[in-house]
């Protein structure tokens, strides 16, 4: 920035520098850049359609990830000033492809977040993914290895007609105790993650838990099964001369060689004839 300064009838021209600042970069704020491979993340690229108010991601790889930093490129408060650049708004995010979210992803935006085809899979939640409010949409896919970090569900709501399927052991509950990991209970975040989680879980046409043994899970029910478990008719059944053991299915009559193959052993043996 230039300024003029009048010191005794003398004209001074000084050069000054404004630094960006912002709430989760400090002064290394995001710079708004649609259509630059990866600017939303390890294997996340976004564009922007302005007519339509809508950001469009595309998540490529086994292990993409929304994030940048200490936040991603779709909170505010990763830009100068704590807000989108001039003419950049947005209410709806479409992703197509399984994501992890990063922490504070979307802190400080109100938006519907949906996946390109209605289903939306969902990798990893990290500490405050969704922010304060976040209205997801379609069929939330959640895998069996997924990790929920603090209040990972805090501020989210489900459109009409939404419903998450987790393959999560336990999901429900793993759900309530990522609202637990926040320490502070001043602010009311845990209250407000709780509550909504609760909304979430208690209600069947919200929410469903994946069978025991399935481990891949959608609406049309289980498409991969796992621990022993075969798949029939979209179930993971205990096949005969199995048995369940905890979680796991487990066998209970093996031939010799499979039990060798099984124990990691090579067994011989000797005849005597008499």
């Amino acid at each position: 920035m230039k300024k003029l300064v009048l010191i005794f009838g003398v004209i001074f021209m000084l050069t000054s520098e404004t630094k960006a600042e912002c709430l989760h970069g400090g002064n290394n704020c995001l710079t708004w850049n649609p259509g630059v491979a990866d600017n939303c993340g390890k294997g996340c690229t976004y564009t922007y359609n302005e007519e339509t108010s809508t950001v469009y991601v595309t998540a490529s790889g086994d292990d993409a990830y929304m994030g940048r930093g200490y936040g991603s490129a779709f909170s505010p408060y990763d830009y100068d000033g704590n807000h989108f650049p001039s003419g950049v708004y947005f209410n709806k995010v479409v992703i197509n492809g399984p994501i992890a979210i990063g922490k504070n992803a979307f802190t400080g935006k109100s938006t519907s977040i949906s996946g390109a085809d209605g289903t939306l899979t969902l990798t990893n939640i990290e500490h405050h993914g969704f922010g304060d409010k976040a209205t997801l949409e379609g069929d939330i896919i959640i895998p069996s290895d997924a990790k929920f970090d603090s209040l990972a569900f805090h501020g989210v709501q489900l459109a009409d007609g939404a419903k998450i399927y987790c393959s999560v052991e336990n999901c429900a509950q793993k759900m309530k105790e990522a609202c637990a990991y926040y320490n502070n209970n001043t602010d009311g975040y845990k209250e407000r993650c709780l509550n909504a989680v609760e909304s979430i879980v208690s209600d069947s046409d919200k929410f469903a838990q994946a069978p025991q043994g399935c481990s891949a899970f959608n609406g049309n029910g289980c498409n991969s099964c796992n621990n022993g478990y075969s798949l029939f008719s979209n179930q993971c059944v205990c096949a005969q001369n199995h048995r369940v053991n905890g979680k796991n299915c487990n066998r209970l009559i093996y031939t010799i060689d499979e039990a060798n193959q099984v124990a990691g052993k090579t067994n011989s043996f000797k005849i005597r004839y008499r």
